[in-house]
């Protein structure tokens, strides 16, 4: 199977059934084409496919496709935060999210792809997220930006 065929039937198998863990996505292409594939292939497909794994209502995570600045939807990123920020904090021009581990450079990207003018810099690791605020920026106006999409 080409590349290109595979990834779209990712993109139908992620449209219309829930996967928590790549066995299961592996499995349900396996089922789909009739022949084997590797983990590490379909590992590089979720990533250029812009895959990610988000916490859903029941708690668990599953695949779905991160949403890039193009395509912004400010009610999907509102659920995206809401479902992984745990807590925000600030201390003068820093703003401290702490996110549920694994998806802190995600919710990095998609606080940048809002486009806040008061953001000096954003760092990332795995469960943080480091708003730095501009100088003469009011970090509290920021954080009540961010706490309005929690």
């Amino acid at each position: 199977m080409r590349k290109q065929e595979r990834h779209e039937l990712i993109r139908r198998l992620v449209q219309s059934q829930s996967f928590e863990r790549q066995d299961q996505l592996v499995y349900a292409i396996e089922e789909q084409i009739g022949k084997k594939v590797t983990q590490a292939t379909i590992s590089r497909d979720l990533r250029e496919l812009n895959l990610i794994k988000v916490r859903n209502n029941n708690g668990n995570f599953n695949y779905q496709f991160a949403p890039n600045e193009f395509s912004l939807d400010r009610s999907r990123l509102a659920r995206l935060l809401s479902r992984n920020v745990e807590s925000l904090a600030i201390q003068d021009s820093l703003i401290l999210l702490k996110v549920i581990p694994g998806t802190g450079e995600v919710i990095g990207n998609l606080i940048e792809a809002l486009g806040i003018d008061e953001i000096f810099a954003i760092m990332v690791n795995d469960a943080k997220v480091m708003l730095f605020i501009k100088d003469h920026c009011d970090s509290k106006l920021v954080a009540n930006k961010i706490r309005d999409l929690l």
